[in-house]
């Protein structure tokens, strides 16, 4: 675990020799290995990263969950969905990794083995509103047997984008619950509001057409369906075509807040039946260390992992080659005892990207130096 495989290939004719790009992956352990809950970001906006509401959620539900963001990995494989966890939470603006059509599951390299992890009893839930968009679906897709949106969520068909002659999206952002379950039942009398001017996205939600799917979530403008639920194999899973997370509010001093997420979230880990462990009591670190960051090498972010002992004020720069500073990542910031991590997205002071090479990170804290090296590609 945490070794990074780097290869590439190297011809050599006559004296002369060139070289391929080179390539490299991690082989990565589970931060969480007991954990019941497997949350992906997949092609996840940056501001619903920021937010944070799914972790959030679930943290101060108490629930342990392992987090795999799909851009930061470069993907995923059938090696991190079958771990051992049975539920899989996904969301994003944009899926690229869940198939929709049969011929994406044979095609898809490495296959990420959500069909797998279904077919072995597993759950999954898909919230996403533009995850047809994101596989080029046509406007009007049909489903059929052997296509995962048809085998797996049950659809027979669905409206990718629905929009009017100005090309502004008609989709609903008030949706009914219809009571069929622990997710909507919550939105029967009183809907699931979606703000995207607060959250700062778009609304692109879809219309879905459910076969063997049963729905949960309809317009209550419109009447279309855009949620639905599948139990018609050994599995459980549930789809909805709109941003969930943007279902957020405003106290009056401009406070951002949830209460309606956190009460479909809730409904979805119940209808799951989530079991396993809680949050464990957290182990205090005994010493500073400057951890390996990770990715390494990177591309577009890396998160520098460090641990404090005591309360003390910390300082993390990254320097270049020459050991001139490129950018300060934490600034003489007091720290409780604990384990913390920064990200670095390539950037100088400035915000401007840095040249792809080598890089070295210092943290600084009382008495304690420690410096490290990454690698950050382009």
């Amino acid at each position: 675990p945490n070794d990074v495989i780097e290869y590439w290939i190297t011809w050599e004719s006559g004296g002369l020799s060139s070289e391929s790009a080179h390539l490299w992956f991690e082989i990565k352990q589970p931060t969480n290995p007991y954990a019941d809950i497997l949350l992906i970001a997949d092609d996840a906006y940056q501001k619903q990263l920021d937010a944070n509401l799914y972790g959030q959620t679930l943290s101060d539900m108490g629930l342990v969950y392992e987090f795999w963001d799909t851009q930061v990995e470069r993907g995923i494989d059938s090696s991190v969905v079958n771990y051992g966890w049975r539920n899989i939470i996904i969301f994003g603006w944009g899926n690229e990794t869940l198939p929709v059509l049969s011929n994406e599951i044979s095609e898809m390299d490495p296959n990420p083995g959500y069909d797998l992890f279904l077919d072995n009893g597993n759950r999954l839930a898909l919230i996403d509103q533009d995850w047809l968009f994101g596989h080029g679906q046509d406007e009007e897709p049909v489903f059929g047997p052997g296509d995962f949106a048809y085998d797996y969520f049950g659809l027979t068909g669905a409206v990718n984008d629905p929009v009017d002659g100005n090309n502004i999206s008609t989709a609903d952002t008030l949706f009914f619950g219809a009571g069929v379950t622990a997710i909507d039942s919550s939105f029967v009398n009183s809907p699931l509001y979606l703000n995207h001017t607060i959250y700062g996205t778009t609304n692109w939600a879809d219309y879905l057409t459910p076969g063997t799917a049963t729905p949960i979530f309809t317009g209550a403008n419109d009447d279309h369906c855009y949620g639905v639920i599948n139990t018609d194999g050994n599995f459980h899973t549930m789809y909805l075509s709109f941003m969930a997370d943007a279902a957020v509010d405003t106290l009056p001093d401009g406070t951002m807040v949830n209460p309606q997420f956190t009460q479909l979230l809730n409904g979805i880990i119940n209808w799951f039946d989530v079991v396993g462990p809680t949050t464990p009591e957290p182990i205090q670190p005994t010493a500073f260390n400057l951890l390996p960051n990770y990715p390494n090498p990177f591309n577009p972010s890396t998160q520098i992992e460090f641990t404090v002992p005591q309360i003390e004020a910390v300082s993390i720069t990254v320097y270049n080659l020459n050991g001139q500073q490129v950018t300060q990542l934490v600034h003489n910031r007091e720290y409780q005892p604990g384990t913390y991590s920064v990200p670095w997205n390539g950037r100088d002071a400035t915000g401007k990207s840095v040249a792809a090479g080598t890089y070295f990170y210092k943290m600084e804290a009382g008495d304690f130096s420690q410096t490290r090296k990454m690698v950050y590609l382009k």
